[in-house]
């Protein structure tokens, strides 16, 4: 026999691995194939270049193939079958640590029962991975969960490791927030002390009942149109707050996006009042807040019809029936609201703390009648990121943390929006909303890290954004932990 280097490669996507290390807690080689008992339980190695490196001998064997398809088994590998030989085979511990990069924070995750294998095909030497009990994913791809006791992360995200269809001896592997990351928020911790994403105009993923041509089309295809997923997807990539802007059209109550009569509708209410349901139905350690506002004309008619409509939701409104000494919800504790819509409206029509319709106020509204939601939130209606970042950053300044004010406490929310101008919006290439937002949503990790972490500033309590992506979403809500 001959000993050989064999190099596995652990290529990571969207993120930067500052060390990581395996661990083998158990192991089969074929027989002959390391005399010098080179691997053994307990060995560690550390990723250097992006490689782990085996110093091991090669020759398949269905020893091996059948020792790896009993304790990990096919369905549980990224190929998602049995192995017929393997040279080789390991179960350990992997452990990877994230540097700071781009606004994900340094993180350290724990994976157990993690295998690595290598059998061969063709000309050449084939790896093989896999996690005991592993969810598959989509083709050569498995869903590692990190162990929750010994990951010095909260277990809010799951990782994607992909080993086929790319290079014989590479496994990528990226990372995405699970959509329930409530749950590992604990019962007692007030809505007030919490970093919520939230999505502007959340509505507004499709467009219908547009006015204009069709040249007006394709400026509200650039301008009107602000989310790519509706709001059930958006609970999915972990927004918490939605601005739900609400117009009678053509029979039915739509969402919304309009300056007088150019605009277009969104995403039906109905539609938005389902994908709510679903979702809280489906994962009861969740809540969301839905910001019922800018009712088109101010139409009576459409205030009472939104009413009646929330009737038909009612198992999953939260509802005050009876007086408290606190009518803030900002305070509420998590543990009060999980599993429940909150609807605060910025009109007075309606309300009813029994019915769980609640007010909006903004900050400086000294009312505190009802039970209401105050919320500090003004946008820079700028169309520069420079000049919308400036604007934002002195705002964050003045007003975060002021939920803990006695006089008057109130939530911030950091607007992280841009507003296109007209007429230069019709001007060529004037960039779309989507393309903005995308910058801005870039920049937006490193703007709350230096703030947050490098300058200690209080935390923003909603972080408003047009298109939502997960990356963004976790960004935001690793800041509850």
């Amino acid at each position: 026999m001959k000993y050989r280097d064999n190099d596995v490669e652990l290529q990571p996507s969207g993120f930067t691995v500052e060390s990581a290390e395996y661990e083998i807690t158990e192991f089969k080689v074929t027989n002959g194939q390391d005399p010098d008992n080179e691997i053994r339980a307990g060995r560690k190695y550390t990723l250097s270049d992006g490689k782990f490196r085996f110093r091991v001998g090669r020759k398949g064997s269905e020893d091996v193939a059948n020792w790896f398809n009993e304790r990990i088994g096919g369905q549980h590998s990224t190929f998602g079958h049995d192995a017929g030989k393997l040279n080789f085979a390991f179960i350990g511990t992997l452990t990877v640590t994230l540097a700071e990069d781009k606004g994900v924070r340094r993180q350290m995750f724990v994976f157990k029962d993690i295998a690595f294998a290598q059998g061969h095909t063709g000309t050449a030497n084939n790896w093989w991975f896999g996690q005991k009990g592993a969810e598959r994913g989509e083709s050569n791809a498995i869903l590692g969960v990190p162990d929750a006791t010994e990951s010095l992360t909260p277990a809010t995200s799951i990782f994607k490791f992909r080993r086929g269809g790319n290079g014989v001896n590479r496994v990528d592997f990226s990372f995405e927030m699970v959509d329930d990351w409530m749950k590992v928020v604990p019962d007692t911790t007030v809505l007030h002390e919490m970093v919520l994403p939230g999505t502007h105009d959340a509505g507004m993923s499709k467009l219908s009942h547009c006015f204009g041509s069709f040249a007006t089309s394709v400026i509200h295809n650039k301008f009107t149109k602000t989310q790519d997923d509706d709001v059930y997807n958006q609970l999915k990539l972990g927004s918490r707050y939605f601005d739900i802007r609400v117009d009678y059209d053509h029979d039915e109550l739509f969402t919304y996006h309009r300056t007088g009569d150019i605009g277009c509708n969104g995403e039906k209410l109905t539609s938005v009042l389902n994908g709510a349901k679903a979702y809280l139905q489906s994962r009861p350690t969740e809540t969301a807040i839905f910001k019922i506002s800018q009712i088109r004309d101010n139409s009576a008619d459409t205030k009472a019809r939104i009413d009646t409509l929330l009737g038909h939701y009612d198992s999953i409104l939260l509802k005050m029936p009876a007086p408290t000494n606190d009518n803030d919800l900002g305070n509420l504790p998590l543990g009060d609201v999980r599993g429940k819509l909150i609807i605060v409206q910025d009109y007075n029509e309606y309300l009813d703390d029994a019915r769980g319709r609640f007010r909006y106020r903004t900050a400086g509204d000294d009312s505190n009648s009802g039970h209401y939601l105050r919320i500090y939130d003004r946008y820079s209606n700028k169309y520069s990121y420079d000049d919308m970042q400036s604007d934002q950053i002195e705002k964050w300044d003045s007003h975060a943390g002021k939920w803990q004010d006695e006089v008057q406490p109130y939530t911030f929310l950091l607007s992280w929006t841009l507003t296109p101008q007209f007429p230069a919006l019709l001007t060529p290439g004037y960039p779309s909303i989507k393309e903005q937002a995308q910058d801005a949503n870039e920049k937006l990790g490193g703007v709350l890290h230096d703030r947050i972490v490098g300058s200690t500033k209080p935390k923003p309590n909603i972080v408003y954004i047009d298109y939502i992506d997960g990356r963004t979403g976790y960004i935001i809500t690793q800041y509850n932990f």
